[in-house]
């Protein structure tokens, strides 16, 4: 029975310090293979349809 709690108090420990490391980086998520960025010039999103340069940025 201590091995399950001691294997769940890492994992949610994992967990934890994956997103506090997440939230100290500062920085938007990114598909593996470049996400957005990678789009010819001019094809649309294929998320929302629009056009590329379409969508808004928001700066925090």
């Amino acid at each position: 029975m201590s091995e399950i709690v001691l294997a769940s108090f890492l994992f949610t420990l994992a967990i934890c310090g994956l997103a506090i490391g997440f939230i100290m980086s500062n920085k938007p998520l990114q598909g593996s293979c470049g996400g957005l960025s990678t789009f010819e010039e001019g094809a649309p999103c294929e998320f929302c349809g629009k056009e590329q340069g379409g969508c808004t940025k928001t700066d925090s």
